[in-house]
């Protein structure tokens, strides 16, 4: 009878070691990925919800989704944006508006009288054409050193028409800030003096 209860407590401490040593082994080793698995399995079947909440807010519904708000909010640059050109159209100075990169994006009728250029002309790049060629590549280089360094341009040179009228005139342009990075700049060309090409 001893000899069957040696046995049977041996039994008991084996069973009762391997089982401690099994689980401080998964406390120790197992359990971050296991863990980690387990709740990879649940997202996979929860991201449905997600991805469903997700699509409805990106959907509109009538004004309340975040897509409703952006949309607000282009409407609105969108007329302000017109407004101020409706505004700025009649002013009496040159006024030109470019991208993040620089480039002419709109010229106010002003501007397009001055040169008697249509805006399509002078988009880009292509308001360098405007300038005489003596003047050109100082007033790019100006202007580039300007834009890359994000500070105001201010320069005098002179333009020339398409009928070969000289125009003296300075010109400034003015960084528009967003919260971290230029967005642009708004340029003005005031002509200083005018006369015919000699």
């Amino acid at each position: 009878m001893y000899q069957n209860i040696g046995e049977i407590l041996t039994f008991i401490g084996i069973v009762f070691g391997t089982l401690t040593a099994a689980y401080i082994f998964y406390k120790r080793v197992l359990k971050r990925p296991i863990c980690g698995f387990c709740n990879s399995v649940r997202s996979f079947f929860t991201i449905g919800g997600k991805i469903e909440r997700v699509y409805s807010e990106l959907t509109s519904n009538g004004g309340t989704s975040v897509k409703d708000s952006v949309k607000r909010i282009e409407d609105n640059v969108v007329v302000l944006m017109n407004k101020h050109r409706i505004i700025v159209d009649d002013y009496h100075t040159g006024i030109l508006e470019t991208d993040a990169k620089g480039n002419i994006t709109w010229a106010n009728a002003t501007f397009l009288e001055m040169t008697s250029r249509d805006l399509r002309e002078i988009l880009g790049n292509g308001w360098i054409n405007t300038v005489c060629a003596e003047d050109r590549e100082r007033v790019y280089r100006t202007w580039h050193d300007a834009f890359t360094q994000q500070r105001p341009f201010e320069g005098a040179f002179r333009m020339v028409r398409p009928d070969g009228k000289i125009l003296e005139v300075k010109g400034f342009a003015y960084p528009i800030k967003g919260k971290e990075r230029i967005q642009g700049y708004i340029g003005k060309i005031k002509i200083l003096m005018e006369k015919e090409d000699v």
